[in-house]
């Protein structure tokens, strides 16, 4: 067999090149469209995937597996299967999420295979700290730095710090050298990053590490003075920046607040968070009188900046019990018994969960698949208790049948979605026609994507077909519950002369982000075009004295137009 020799022969070093695309792909491929970014890496998983069964069924590759692995896959799946029974809203508007989580697994399975297979441990750390100086390098060059997320690039690179001290050898001076300065450019590349939490996360690591290395007799006095550092930095830290730390104990405030009944154990679904956080949001500011400050610092919310909580609403109490469980058993013999190479792979992962604490990582592809791999490699490392599972092809047809259909509806998405950027891209003036036939017809493959429904329901207002609009906005809402969906939905009601839904519209918007002027804007403008001069006026005061957050043309033009209102009808 000519294919089966060619297959055996394939270096493992061809697979290492793909995942170090991919994973560059993950972060830089066509940034401008976000929709684009899930689906080229469930993609990108996928076809690795494929690969990998092909060498485990030639190979005849037993599955070596540990409780870690069990744990690692029940997680997932319970996050999947509890996303897809819940009644919080159609599990369709999650899909995207459930692939994510489908990818997640597919992750954990590749590096599962290869690193006792075809890769050595060394090989893969030296392939995860390459990706970090290629986004590094891009990071630090990029001219439009501003879309990369800074912050999440800061966590992503400090939890490869620790793992890369393992690549350090006795008497490989220049190996050590050149591994050496890679730790100095994503240090560099954090500091540029300004992320206060990426420095707590960095000194947190360091501490732990240090303080296994204490005697138990002066952990009391290390304690003591882990303690008054970290206030220290903390008090430094917030005085630096006090409105994003207050943003965040608001935030804290309002995430506390849903999990509540049967959503309390078994969670919300995936994605949750992401998509109606603005809705509690808006609950929160509707049913009382809040003070000025957290109206001023309320914004369009995606994360909680806390993984714990954010697991907690999505997952549930059982899922968070689930993975403290199993970060339970992964940490269970501390960091003193461990060999150097588990030492460091618990510490990267423990700068992982210390990010989460003030950020939001597992809502990053890259983190999250980062953070399985971490896992994956750790659970290879443990031989204590792991067990094999013998060779079985009917397993990995299974798996290669299931991520070839997956492939397949992704594959389907990813063109729909180009198809659709494509008709964003086109000449109205000469070329509706065309343009609306590509949003047709990719409307029942993306009627499930917010970006593409905000878009389409907005395309569909300005045309007139107000109806139409009407359905599709309601489901954009259901997406992402934002302010621009809000005012785009109340903007078609007003258009539709539901001055009623309309002004409810409205109202919700000024509630999300009571300090946004635009809200108040079209209320007002609401007000006008009705003749409720009193509503009218009572909008505009408030429009003229509320403080500017980020001040720009269109925000003198809304405050000159209300004034000139003022003054005629004063």
């Amino acid at each position: 067999m000519v294919l089966t020799k060619v297959i055996r022969q394939l270096p493992a070093s061809l697979v290492l090149i793909l995942i170090c695309v991919s994973s560059f792909c993950w972060w830089y491929y066509n940034l401008e469209n976000s929709s684009l970014y899930p689906l080229f890496f469930n993609a990108t998983i996928l076809v690795l995937s494929s690969m990998v069964l092909v060498f485990a069924i030639v190979k005849n590759i037993p599955f070596q597996y540990h409780k870690i692995d069990v744990l690692v896959l029940v997680y997932l799946l319970y996050s999947i299967i509890s996303t897809c029974i819940n009644s919080a809203y159609n599990v369709q508007y999650n899909q995207y999420d459930v692939y994510n989580y489908i990818c997640y697994l597919f992750i954990y399975f590749i590096v599962r295979v290869l690193i006792p297979n075809f890769l050595s441990i060394n090989h893969a750390l030296c392939l995860l700290l390459a990706i970090a100086l290629v986004i590094c390098a891009q990071f630090i060059t990029h001219k439009n730095i501003l879309i990369i997320n800074s912050g999440l690039l800061a966590g992503y690179l400090c939890a490869l710090i620790p793992m890369s001290i393992i690549l350090f050898e006795r008497k490989k001076h220049r190996q050590n050298f050149i591994i050496s300065l890679g730790l100095i450019l994503l240090l560099v590349a954090i500091l540029i990053t300004d992320s206060r939490t990426a420095i707590i996360t960095l000194i947190g690591t360091a501490f732990i590490y240090f303080g296994s290395k204490v005697k138990s007799r002066n952990r009391i006095w290390f304690a003591g003075l882990v303690l008054i550092l970290v206030a220290g930095l903390s008090v430094f830290l917030y005085f630096k920046r006090p409105e994003s730390f207050n943003g965040r104990i608001l935030i804290w405030k309002i995430a506390f607040s849903i999990p509540k009944g049967s959503n309390f154990l078994f969670g919300k679904g995936i994605g949750y968070v992401d998509r109606q956080f603005n809705k509690h949001q808006e609950n929160y500011f509707a049913t009382g009188n809040r003070n000025l400050s957290e109206q001023q610092l309320a914004d369009d919310t995606h994360a909680v900046f806390n993984e714990p909580l954010r697991i907690l609403i999505e997952t549930g109490l059982i899922g968070l019990v689930i993975l403290t469980y199993l970060l339970f058993y992964v940490y269970r013999t501390g960091l003193i018994y461990d060999d150097q190479a588990q030492v460091f792979l618990k510490l990267s992962i423990t700068s992982i969960l210390i990010f989460g604490l003030c950020s939001y990582p597992f809502q990053s592809y890259t983190i999250s698949s980062l953070f399985y791999i971490l896992i994956a490699i750790f659970a290879g490392l443990n031989k204590k208790d792991q067990k094999v599972l013998p060779f079985r092809v009917g397993i990995y047809v299974s798996l290669f049948i299931c991520g070839g259909y997956f492939l397949f509806v992704v594959s389907k998405t990813i063109y729909a979605t180009k198809q659709w950027v494509n008709a964003k891209q086109l000449n109205w003036q000469y070329s509706e026609a065309k343009a609306w036939n590509i949003y047709n017809n990719q409307n029942n493959v993306l009627r499930y994507n917010g970006n593409f429904l905000a878009d389409y329901g907005q395309k569909l207002n300005v045309s007139g077909y107000h109806k139409e609009a009407k359905t599709v906005l309601n489901s954009a809402l259901v997406q992402h519950y934002s302010v621009a969906n809000l005012l785009n939905a109340g903007y078609n009601e007003e258009l539709m002369l539901n001055f009623k839904q309309a002004e409810q519209f409205y109202l919700n918007a000024c509630y999300t982000m009571p300090k946004m002027i635009s809200p108040r804007y079209y209320l007002f403008n609401l007000y006008v075009k009705n003749g409720l001069k009193k509503k009218a006026i009572e909008q505009a005061l408030i429009i003229l004295n509320a403080p500017i957050k980020v001040p720009s043309k269109e925000v003198d033009e809304m405050r000159n137009a209300v004034a000139k209102y003022l003054i005629d009808n004063g």
